[in-house]
């Protein structure tokens, strides 16, 4: 029975196992690559918005091809907005690459993605399903507490002891 481990072992290993996996979730982790995670999404956008804003957004596309998506036929073209749409597209990637009025920005990048996304289906991309998922999800993270104009204007949660002392004691 040399070199077999015995089952409560494996049991004990396994359970360990899993404490490790939950205490990493939980540990406490640097929020910059977060921070750079929203800069690359924001750049991403903007380049998606340079590329092919305007044409999304127009509706221009070959005649054989025009079609959009189930139960999404009713989101609009708006042929003679589409280069203020697309300027605005730019502009919110920008705001969450830069992190200035970081939540509204990331829900306006999010929706105008969003809205891209659907309206043409010939121009239909997988990693556009991706994209959509972390600019939804960035909009709730803390992604604006470093490396942002945000950070500058304001103080955030573990900036100083004095301000993590401060919000400790429940005070406001």
């Amino acid at each position: 029975m040399t070199g077999q481990p015995t089952q409560a072992l494996a049991v004990r290993s396994s359970g360990q196992a899993f404490q490790n996996v939950v205490s990493g979730l939980f540990a406490q982790t640097s929020v910059y690559s977060i921070a750079v995670l929203r800069i690359a999404m924001g750049a991403f956008v903007m380049w998606q918005a340079y590329n092919k804003g305007v044409r999304v957004f127009s509706g221009y596309r070959a005649a054989e091809y025009q079609f959009t998506y189930p139960f999404f036929e009713w989101v609009p073209v708006w042929q003679e907005w589409a280069t203020y749409i697309a300027i605005a597209w730019f502009i919110s990637g920008l705001l969450v690459a830069v992190g200035i009025f970081y939540r509204v920005s990331a829900g306006f990048c999010f929706l105008l993605t969003l809205w891209a996304y659907v309206t043409p289906a010939d121009l239909y991309l997988n990693h556009e399903y991706m994209e959509l998922i972390f600019l939804f999800l960035i909009i709730f993270m803390p992604a604006h507490y470093r490396l942002s104009i945000d950070s500058l204007l304001r103080s955030f949660p573990g900036d100083s002891p004095k301000a993590s002392s401060h919000c400790a004691q429940g005070s406001d």
